[in-house]
């Protein structure tokens, strides 16, 4: 009965020793950007862990410095989350 605790013990060092599992970017297009109410939209890619598929959606953004480099047209790499019920852009950054 050793080799199941065994097993066991080192299963769950795999899980403390990898971290937490971070989101793959996504890729869009800035279609429009409201500075004010601290909201972009952009048309991108299917995102999964959102279960989303490929659209044009708008988002509000953790913090409105994030907006401040971008404008429309410009293809951009993006992280996502559901905070509340609601889409947030959580980092962006421009890829051209």
């Amino acid at each position: 009965m050793k080799r199941p605790r065994a097993l066991l013990a080192l299963a769950a060092s795999l899980v403390v020793m990898s971290g937490p599992v971070r989101a793959q970017a996504i890729n869009g297009q800035v279609e429009k950007i409201d500075l004010a109410a601290a909201r972009i939209t952009l048309r991108h890619e299917a995102i999964p862990m959102l279960d989303m598929d490929e659209m044009t959606t708008g988002y509000a953004v953790t913090d409105r410095t994030l907006l401040k480099d971008l404008k429309p047209g410009d293809f951009v790499e993006f992280d996502a989350d559901r905070v509340k019920g609601h889409y947030v852009v959580t980092t962006i950054r421009k890829v051209r």
